[in-house]
């Protein structure tokens, strides 16, 4: 290697990591809310006392006026790091429609408690099929042996 990285699985190894994408439309105001839910979804696969996830959060902005899609990319640990000696623990495939819940319920939560919308509009947005909240997983690569 020549100093810089070639290729993408000298940056990281596939095994050990996956890429989330997140879309809603006030993202400045939710960034910490994406990586509790996270949080919260990856904890609860790994069974380990104090699980800890890690990950790298990039916000992107796209379009201008009507068009504007801003959103996050995050690059997740496919796992959690464990006890005192950072062992690290790979968790099982997950469903995303519970991280999506996870998601959803903390945004309208956050609302909620600025006065932004009220108990009504959040019980009736909560019962529509497409919610509008977004999770993409890409699925995990393993690299040829």
């Amino acid at each position: 290697m020549t100093g810089r990285a070639d290729r993408r699985s000298d940056i990281y190894d596939d095994h050990f990591s996956r890429q989330y994408g997140f879309w809603q439309p006030y993202i400045e105001q939710v960034i910490h809310r994406y990586w509790e839910s996270l949080k919260i979804f990856l904890r609860e696969a790994v069974p380990e006392k104090e699980p800890i996830p890690g990950a790298v959060i990039a916000i992107q902005t796209f379009g201008d006026f009507l068009g504007f899609n801003p959103h996050c990319h995050i690059l997740v640990t496919d796992g959690c790091f464990c006890g005192s000696r950072g062992m690290f623990r790979m968790a099982p495939p997950r469903e995303l429609k519970k991280l999506e819940a996870i998601f959803r319920h903390k945004v309208f939560r956050m609302v909620l408690n600025k006065g932004k919308t009220s108990e009504g509009m959040v019980k009736m947005l909560s019962t529509w099929r497409l919610s509008g909240f977004n999770v993409f997983c890409r699925n995990r690569k393993r690299r040829d042996a």
